[in-house]
C-alpha cells in the first residue's frame, strides 16, 4: 500500500427521510446549541421513482476518527445518543498481484475485474466481520469479481451476482431446516 484510504467522520445525532422536512427541522431544533449539518445518503433516484434517501443530521465533521470519538464521548456524558458515519472519500492505493497457485496472473495498481468461466476460490477470505461467527476460510464465488484496494486499507473482493443466485443461499439459511418446504417457498 502506497497511500492509505481517506475518510471523513460525521458525528450524527438524528435522521429522517429526505422528503420529511418537518422531521429534519425538529431534529435540528433539538440540537440548536450545536452547528448542525446535513448529509444525504444515497444517489438521487431515476425520474419517476420515489426519493427514499435518508438525510442524517450531524454536529461535527472530523478528519480523524479519534477526534470524532472524543466528541461522541462528550455527547454521551450529556445523555445525547449519537453515532459516527464514515464518509468514504478515496480508497487506499498501491500495487497488488493476483495469483492462481504459483502463477502470477496480474500485477497492477488499479482495480481488476475477474470474469470466471466457472467459479473462483478466494483463499482465506474474511467473512461475517463484526459477528460472533466471524472468521477466515476458502470461499467460492461464481459471479464477476472486482478486486482492488478498499477503504479499510485492505484489498477488497466484491462479487457481482444476480438476485436469484443470492436468494438461493440466503433463504435456506434464514429458516429452520425442519420447516416444511412450503414455508421456504413462501419466504422466497
Amino acid at each position: 500500500m502506497t497511500a492509505p484510504a481517506m475518510r471523513r467522520y460525521h458525528l450524527m445525532v438524528g435522521s429522517a427521510g429526505i422528503n420529511k422536512p418537518e422531521l429534519l427541522a425538529e431534529v435540528e431544533g433539538r440540537f440548536s446549541k450545536f452547528t448542525t449539518h446535513r448529509f444525504v445518503a444515497g444517489r438521487e433516484p431515476t425520474p419517476g421513482f420515489p426519493d427514499n434517501r435518508i438525510t442524517f443530521v450531524g454536529v461535527g465533521i472530523f478528519d480523524d476518527e479519534t477526534k470524532a470519538k472524543e466528541q461522541q464521548d462528550k455527547l454521551a456524558a450529556d445523555a445525547i445518543s449519537s453515532w459516527i458515519f464514515y464518509e468514504n472519500i478515496k480508497p487506499a492505493q498501491g500495487r497488488f498481484a493476483l495469483y492462481s497457485g504459483k502463477k502470477k496472473l496480474a500485477e497492477t495498481d488499479s482495480a481488476v475485474e475477474l470474469l470466471p468461466e466457472a467459479s473462483t476460490t478466494l483463499k482465506k477470505a474474511e467473512f461475517a466481520k463484526g459477528f460472533s461467527w466471524h472468521g477466515f476460510e476458502d470461499r467460492h464465488f461464481a459471479g464477476h469479481i472486482f478486486v482492488g484496494w478498499g477503504f479499510e486499507n485492505l484489498i477488497d473482493c466484491v462479487e457481482q451476482t444476480d438476485l436469484e443466485s443470492l436468494l438461493i443461499g440466503i433463504v435456506p439459511s434464514e429458516i429452520s431446516s425442519k420447516a416444511p418446504d412450503a414455508a421456504m417457498q413462501a419466504q422466497a
